[in-house]
């Protein structure tokens, strides 16, 4: 792992943070695979992330808020296959911030949105990937961050 890696995801206090199974500390070693690991390692990583931080597009983790720019790392230098699912990661967490949401109103969920609206314009890019999964995602992710807008 980078020096500077190690120094970002150890200034994060992962234990005040939880995903959908409890506290967050296995979050750091997920994140850090989803980055580093080779692609089917990272893929494991991406699911265990997709697991804890958006489960099932239903229900989002406060865990997302210090994950996300790990995440948009990971989508900016991991292979098209990895980024696909980030890209399912981020959507989940744009849908669950919707204001429409269950979950929507808490204080937590709407600094999410913020921070995803922050990142549309990385995201936007993605609308001419070569991956059809790819460029459905993110229709998915900027049409999510534009509801209620």
């Amino acid at each position: 792992m980078s020096d500077d890696l190690a120094t970002r995801l150890c200034a994060v206090k992962w234990e005040s943070y939880n995903t959908a199974y409890g506290v967050a500390v296995d979050v750091p070693g997920q994140l850090e695979r989803l980055l580093l690991a080779p692609d089917e390692d990272a893929l494991q990583a991406a699911h265990e992330l997709w697991c804890g931080l958006c489960h099932q597009h239903a229900y989002a983790s406060n865990a997302a808020i210090p994950a996300l720019p790990f995440l948009m790392d990971a989508l900016a230098t991991r292979s098209p296959v990895v980024q696909v699912e980030i890209m399912d990661i981020i959507a989940g967490l744009a849908v669950c911030s919707l204001p429409s949401h269950p979950e929507g109103a808490q204080p937590w969920v709407q600094t999410l949105r913020q921070i995803l609206i922050g990142q549309r314009e990385l995201l936007a890019k993605h609308r001419d990937h070569p991956s059809e999964d790819m460029r459905e995602w993110a229709e998915i992710v900027l049409e999510s961050l534009e509801a209620g807008a």
